[in-house]
């Protein structure tokens, strides 16, 4: 960037604006925050030229706009000023100026450029660049003269002067405002690790920093408003031999003396109010730029998830060890009965041996089958073979195989009559039916009933059995379907503990075919509800097809790209695509997917979950959520959690956990492709109905109950953004940038005000919303066509 100018250099204001200027300088220097110094930098420079209207707009490193403040234009006047024709060339011009730029008449400028400015932009005009460090960091315009036709060489040598004072004030709380988001983010990070985090000064020796899970590993509940140290006073520490540590025997008191490393030593953490606690202590010096000690950073690990889990392994090997035990006993019993018995043994009584025996050994069986399921379901082994199925036949059989068990529980079955058909392996849903059969009689009395219900929701099917039982408590929901997990049968019913054991492989079973299954429970005595979904077969027009068994769904030579940062994972991907009859693209390589996506046609991204943990991750996450055609799934991890709700909110359609099977992955891979195809069906390319509103997208046309609704080019083009990706969650860039253009106003209070015309006009409540919906901190929605449609009519089995 040059340097600014010998014109700007040679400012001489007159005595009074000099005066006016230094209080301009003292109150734009009271304050470190961005939006209250932009805003008193351009009401000052407004008091200085008597200017009617000011703004101010800063710019990034790479020269887009950052930040937006403006004074003296009321809302009408903004509005109609981002209406102007082709007004964004004149804005983009303005922002370019490298030098003080006066004119007489902005309107003639515009005609001169093409743009019709009448009524809006006849005014005179100042600009004004503000430098620091030899970057342009900002612009200052003013419009309209108070008092006289035009702005004078007086107001410019002013402003300019002010300028150089007020772009140095813009790069203090720019440096602050940088500063504080570092450290806001660094903490939000500390605070959320699940390590707890201490930092201690090497010289004093005291406590400087903790983070919330030290905190609660050492009793925090004594609250912030103790002193750091005051945390460490009344901790008792213990080596796991039991003997009593001082805080000068810890391995944390030798780092500190002689700067050596701690790892991973073991130590029992003791406070009067939360008992003891065991911890693995890292510690390590940080080194001041003299090559000095100036600090020691901390980690502590609780240990008691993993010596619960640890626990409840053995528990649960031991349950499973027991059950063997049992069966081998009876089986064993049987044997030596029958070998110690004379020859001339009642047939009979060895028939009735031989088929306990049997029996034995079926049960044998079943469990080591339980256990082999499990096993290939974390290896992501586990194989089904899907075929087109109706789902009342599944639900059916598995009924008839519950009621033939002897159990006493009713089942009623109401599903739609026209319920498409569902991609299914029958003999694996109806095992995984079956499960859920016998858990919800498990959990609720012997005589009530249990109900299954279904509905279709764009390309799937969900399924609900729901009991009559106690309930399940909302901390227990969550760990229903580990393996581990044993659900109490609760007051109300007389049955046996639930074991978690065949809920983990029905979990397993779900999840291969590409659908979900989750727990509900509204309350104590209100029953559980246990659903889950499966994807539809295919959709033509309106109807749902029987398709032969080679046909493969919505993936026929659809092209896959896989984005995952681990070489092994992404050829597992790459392979597993292959197999299942994609075109596979795949790379670790965020700069190479980025051009893999400007050259080639894809269906679907893989993406990583963890990438979104970096900026240039997000960045691509958002380049390609612009594509509403471009549906992204996340390849998560147990580490990844955060990472992937974030990518969740940013229009990732689904997400498939690590490990996962080959089977799953394609199953996933076709049910997301699958919703995608329904919702580009099931839209009107040429109009969009949701309740009393109507959009004609031929005819450019918006009523509302019949009633027609005036909107302006803008308006009209926000609305028709959103109403064709109803459903869909657009966040505030994504909108700016269709809508405005690149060029355009990177601002969010210009989208607020535009959202907050339409409902006006759409007669939409902002706190009751019919029309369009605000996600919090994501950006905004419409309403899909498809949440008018009413259910079908239900049949009873």
């Amino acid at each position: 960037m040059p340097r600014p100018s010998q014109k700007q250099q040679r400012a001489h204001p007159r005595g009074d604006q000099v005066s006016q200027i230094s209080e301009a300088v003292f109150r734009i220097t009271e304050t470190l925050d961005v939006g209250k110094v932009l805003q008193t930098v351009v009401e000052e420079a407004r008091r200085i030229t008597g200017a009617e209207y000011g703004a101010i707009t800063t710019f990034q490193e790479s020269g887009e706009v950052e930040d937006l403040a403006l004074s003296g234009l009321s809302q009408e006047y903004r509005q109609q000023l981002w209406e102007i024709p082709n007004g964004k060339r004149l804005f983009v011009l303005l922002n370019r100026i490298q030098e003080p730029l006066r004119m007489r008449d902005l309107a003639e400028r515009a005609r001169s450029l093409g743009i019709s400015g009448d009524g809006v932009l006849v005014m005179s005009f100042l600009g004004v660049p503000l430098w620091h460090q030899d970057r342009r960091i900002a612009n200052i315009y003013l419009g309209g003269k108070q008092g006289s036709p035009e702005f004078s060489q007086e107001d410019e040598d002013g402003l300019v002067l002010f300028a150089s004072h007020a772009a140095v004030a813009i790069a203090n709380a720019r440096s602050h405002r940088q500063e504080q988001r570092a450290r806001a983010q660094l903490e939000a990070l500390m605070d959320s690790s699940p390590i707890g985090v201490l930092m201690f000064d090497a010289k004093t020796g005291h406590l400087t920093y903790v983070n919330e899970e030290t905190r609660r590993i050492v009793g925090g509940m004594q609250g912030r408003g103790h002193s750091l140290d005051a945390l460490l006073s009344n901790l008792a520490f213990q080596s796991l031999d039991g003997r009593e540590l001082l805080l000068n025997e810890l391995p944390l008191a030798a780092a500190l003396r002689t700067g050596d490393t701690v790892r991973a030593e073991e130590i029992v953490i003791s406070h009067p109010e939360c008992g003891p606690v065991l911890t693995l202590v890292n510690a390590r010096p940080i080194y001041s730029e003299s090559g000095e000690i100036g600090s020691v950073l901390c980690t502590i690990q609780d240990m008691t998830p993993l010596e619960e889990a640890e626990r409840r392994r053995v528990e649960f090997f031991g349950d499973v060890g027991s059950g063997l035990g049992t069966l081998l006993a009876a089986i064993k019993g049987c044997t030596a009965t029958m070998l110690g018995s004379p020859h001339s043994a009642d047939p009979s009584e060895m028939l009735r041996f031989f088929g306990l025996i049997d029996e034995q050994a079926d049960l044998m069986r079943h469990l080591i089958n339980e256990l082999i399921d499990v096993a290939r379901i974390e290896m992501g082994e586990l194989s089904i073979s899907p075929d087109p199925v109706e789902m009342s036949d599944i639900v059916g059989q598995a009924k008839q195989a519950f009621e033939n068990s002897g159990a006493e529980n009713t089942i009623v079955v109401r599903l739609p009559k026209r319920l498409p058909l569902v991609e299914a392996d029958r003999g694996r849903m109806i095992q995984a039916l079956s499960v859920l059969f016998t858990n919800a009689s498990h959990l609720s009395p012997e005589d009530s009933t249990i109900r299954v219900t279904a509905s279709q929701a764009g390309s799937e099917v969900t399924v609900t059995i729901a009991n009559e039982g106690e309930g399940i408590p909302e901390e227990q929901l969550r760990h229903l379907f580990s393996k581990y997990h044993r659900t109490d049968a609760g007051p109300g019913s007389s049955r046996m503990e639930g074991t978690g054991l065949a809920l983990a492989i029905c979990r397993g079973i779900v999840e291969a075919h590409g659908g979900h299954i989750w727990a509900e429970s509204d309350g104590p005595g209100l029953g559980v509800r246990f659903v889950f979904t499966l994807p539809i077969v295919s959709v033509v027009g309106d109807t749902t097809q029987l398709p032969t068994r080679s046909w493969q769904p919505a993936r026929e030579r659809a092209t896959v790209l896989a984005v995952d940062r681990d070489p092994r994972a992404l050829t597992c991907v790459q392979s597993a695509l292959s197999e299942a009859g994609y075109v596979p693209l795949a790379t670790g390589n965020l700069k190479e997917a980025e051009r893999l996506i400007e050259r080639q046609k894809l269906q679907l991204v893989l993406m990583e979950a963890g990438i979104l943990s970096r900026k240039d991750g997000l960045a691509l996450m958002r380049r390609i959520s612009e594509n509403a055609e471009t549906p992204i799934m996340l390849i998560s991890s147990p580490e990844s959690n955060n990472e992937t709700a974030l990518g969740l909110e940013l229009g990732a359609s689904d997400y498939i956990v690590k490990p996962f099977s080959s089977d799953e992955l394609a199953s996933r891979v076709r049910n997301t492709l699958l919703r995608r195809a329904v919702s580009g069906l099931t839209r009107n390319p040429e109009t969009y109905t949701a309740g009393d509103l109507t959009i004609d997208y031929a005819e450019r046309t918006v009523t509302v109950a019949g009633r027609p609704v005036q909107l302006t080019s803008t308006e009209y083009n926000l609305l028709s953004e959103l109403s064709m990706n109803a459903g869909r969650v657009l966040s505030q860039e994504h909108l700016l940038r269709r809508v405005w253009g690149q060029s355009g106003p990177d601002e969010s209070d210009v989208l607020r005000t535009y959202i907050m015309y339409l409902r006006k006009k759409l007669g939409d409540n902002a706190r009751r919303p019919t029309y369009i919906f605000t996600k919090t901190g994501v950006g905004y929605s419409m309403a899909s066509p498809l949440a008018t449609k009413q259910a079908e009519p239900s049949s009873e089995l």
